[in-house]
């Protein structure tokens, strides 16, 4: 009987110091662990500002792209409110000049060809 005491008083001990060790053990995780969420409440507050500024740059890139586009609507309107139907025809006379006064061989295996294709035209 008194083995059987001693065995009963010694798991007994076993037992405490197994749930001390488990206190002690859950003290130092949740002290980690409160570390961690302050540490990744930093980050996540840091990534967060970070998220911020991307996007501030990128407003301030659009706008500048939309400012951008319209200076080109704007001088490609007063570039077409300058163009006149004169200055078109004007385009029209130096291209057929160019076509007209192209010159070939005339011993050139297509030179006759050429020339007859250019001058059908007119």
């Amino acid at each position: 009987m008194v083995a059987r005491k001693t065995t009963e008083v010694v798991a007994h001990l076993n037992y405490i110091d197994y749930i001390l060790y488990n206190r002690h053990l859950e003290n130092r995780v949740s002290k980690f662990s409160r570390e961690g969420i302050l540490k990744q409440e930093e980050a996540l507050s840091e990534l967060d500002r970070s998220i911020d500024e991307w996007v501030c740059k990128l407003e301030h890139a659009e706008n500048r792209r939309i400012r951008i586009r319209q200076k080109l609507l704007e001088h490609m309107a007063g570039a077409m409110t300058l163009w006149t139907p004169h200055d078109a025809a004007a385009a029209a006379d130096d291209d057929d000049n160019a076509v007209t006064n192209v010159q070939t061989s005339p011993r050139g295996p297509r030179g006759g060809r050429l020339r007859q294709m250019l001058t059908a035209g007119r």
